[in-house]
């Protein structure tokens, strides 16, 4: 005797985003600075891409570096208390998620780019940008 049990999922309406849930915005280094301004004291988590520009200082157990995108440059700063930074040569395009403010990009996590992701990150970054727009309108409006 087989006994099956059948699962059914409903599907609930898409709820609004709460107010106090984290924010994922993937935008360039320049756009940053004005994504900052426009979600200060909200929790948002960034995204950027761009080319590792200085190697990596040595201090222990900070890891300091600059990286640049087409536009502007960002000091970045990954600390090493629960996992290492990667070997990343100078030149390597990267991806970096951390918080800002404004003096430096605090890194949670940098990896290099995979070449199949090059589509993906101009599509995201276009899509940020018109965002970014409709905030910046949005909150002149307020």
């Amino acid at each position: 005797m087989h006994i099956y049990i059948l699962f059914v999922i409903q599907r609930k309406t898409l709820e609004k985003p709460r107010e106090n849930a984290y924010k994922f915005v993937t935008t360039t280094i320049k756009n940053l600075k004005e994504w900052s301004k426009v979600t200060e004291n909200k929790p948002v988590i960034f995204e950027i891409f761009g080319t590792m520009e200085s190697t990596v200082s040595h201090c222990k157990p900070e890891k300091i570096f600059f990286i640049k995108d087409q536009l502007d440059k960002i000091r970045c700063v990954l600390w090493e208390i629960d996992r290492f930074m990667p070997h990343i040569p100078r030149g390597s395009v990267v991806r970096c998620v951390g918080k800002f403010n404004e003096n430096y990009f605090h890194c949670f996590s940098i990896r290099q780019v995979k070449p199949h992701e090059n589509n993906l990150v101009e599509f995201l970054l276009e899509k940020s940008d018109q965002e970014l727009q409709n905030q910046i309108v949005n909150s002149r409006e307020l």
